[in-house]
């Protein structure tokens, strides 16, 4: 899974573990930055075209052990990348938004 975002079930999707790598922060820093955007979102009015969709997901770890991470969409990964600032910020979203260009028009065309 070397893509940065890829399809899983008819979806585009990145990994917390991606975001994680790429800024250069613990997972765990950014799993409970889900974890907390999660419970907001799933209290708060959604717009109708607004969907964010934080799936759980796990992963085996360099030791064997099973491990917590998050599938995000398009609109996941926005909340959590969105408030993170600086140029390797700016350039992130940038790469990201290609390759969600990139893959939904993959899905389009099936």
């Amino acid at each position: 899974m070397n893509e940065l975002v890829f399809i899983r079930n008819d979806q585009a999707v990145t990994t917390s573990l991606k975001v994680a790598k790429y800024f250069e922060k613990p997972h765990k820093n950014i799993l409970a930055k889900i974890e907390g955007l999660n419970a907001e979102i799933q209290s708060a009015k959604i717009l109708a075209d607004y969907n964010p969709k934080f799936f759980k997901s796990d992963y085996e770890d360099e030791h064997g052990r099973k491990q917590i991470m998050y599938l995000l969409n398009r609109d996941a990964f926005m909340e959590v990348v969105g408030n993170l600032n600086g140029m390797k910020a700016r350039q992130f979203k940038r790469k990201y938004y290609a390759e969600f260009n990139r893959m939904e028009k993959k899905t389009s065309r099936t």
